[in-house]
């Protein structure tokens, strides 16, 4: 399957039916839009699997990976950043791009589940340091 993601119509709206009230959860104001590539790049995935980006989006949630500045709380931007380092190191023709809109990046969009002092976590960020170094 091959999409263009990063090309989004301007005025997109958001749609939201008020279930969850995420402001009071997890805090923030704001709107980002994140896509897999620029709005010239094709972005590919296998039929039936999840794209690079959403695959690297998942585990850095599942896993904690993407709370870059320890605080337990994942924002937008955190998120984007910790996706885009591994789809560029995978697949460097690919270039996800991040929209925010009215402080949209500071967003948290999610909870850590693991303990900071996790072992697992402690060391993939220090394997995930020295690699980037």
């Amino acid at each position: 399957m091959i999409t263009l993601s990063g090309a989004f119509a301007q005025g997109l709206t958001v749609m939201d039916d008020g279930s969850v009230n995420l402001k009071s959860q997890l805090g923030g104001k704001g709107r980002a839009i994140l896509t897999s590539s620029s709005s010239t790049q094709f972005s590919f995935q296998p039929d039936g699997e999840m794209s690079i980006y959403t695959r690297y989006l998942v585990e850095g949630i599942e896993t904690g990976a993407a709370d870059r500045d320890g605080d337990l709380k994942i924002s937008v931007d955190e998120l984007h950043e910790y996706a885009a380092l591994k789809v560029s190191q995978e697949s460097p023709n690919m270039t996800p791009a991040f929209y925010p809109v009215e402080q949209g990046g500071k967003i948290y969009i999610a909870k850590v589940a693991q303990a900071k002092d996790d072992s697992r976590l402690v060391y993939r960020r220090e394997l995930e340091s020295r690699i980037a170094d």
